[in-house]
């Protein structure tokens, strides 16, 4: 079982997730285990007095690096220190708190329902997030999970059929085989616990590359 500090998890998880984006770094892969850490943190605190906000602030913490580094180019805007202050550290701030919120509901449900609902409630929380923020006024699309593999869009072209919201759908679910089979391979010490998701990695690109391959395109 992954054990860390849970100031060490949220960084580490900010810093995964950042630099799986495109803008920086295009390291894809990283957002297959940049939410790991924060999974383990939610095991850690699962028993703490006050653990349902000490959770949301260490998400809040992860989710805040995030913003920061993969939205820099806000804080190029010209103007006055509020026009600055408006235009690039509100929108980090906001949609960072935002984020929090989908973990936060799935900690407080795997500590009154069990492990089997919170883990399936977390994919649902979080895409009724995305599907809010895609859908109001306030809408910020730049850090859909699904948006992240615009840099490997060969990766993805089930698209067609899901939108970029079964993109999001693929990394939490992963991210929680993941962590499911590392508590596993603790225990165990066979290497069969990572099957899962390995598989559930390489059979949707390969679906995808079926897909780009046997496609025709007409005029």
């Amino acid at each position: 079982m992954i054990s860390m500090r849970p100031v060490t998890a949220a960084l580490l998880s900010g810093i995964l997730i950042a630099t799986s984006w495109p803008n920086l770094g295009n390291i894809t892969p990283f957002l297959f285990i940049g939410f790991v850490p924060l999974l383990a943190l939610a095991e850690r605190l699962e028993n703490s007095n006050r653990g349902n906000i000490k959770y949301l602030l260490w998400c809040y913490v992860a989710f805040l690096l995030w913003n920061f580094i993969d939205t820099y180019w806000l804080f190029y805007v010209q103007g006055d220190f509020f026009t600055r202050f408006m235009a690039a550290f509100m929108p980090s701030f906001l949609n960072a708190f935002l984020m929090a919120i989908p973990f936060c509901l799935f900690f407080v449900t795997k500590r009154r329902f069990g492990h089997t609902l919170g883990y399936i409630s977390l994919p649902a929380y979080w895409i009724a997030y995305e599907f809010l923020h895609l859908n109001w006024d306030l809408s910020w699309p730049w850090l859909i999970l699904g948006n992240s593999f615009s840099g490997n869009i060969n990766w993805i072209q089930w698209y067609e059929y899901t939108g970029t919201l079964g993109g999001t759908l693929w990394v939490l679910s992963v991210n929680i085989l993941l962590f499911l089979a590392t508590k596993e391979f603790a225990a165990s010490k066979s290497w069969k616990a990572f099957l899962k998701p390995g598989s559930l990695i390489i059979v949707p690109i390969a679906v995808s590359y079926l897909i780009l391959f046997t496609t025709e395109e007409k005029g």
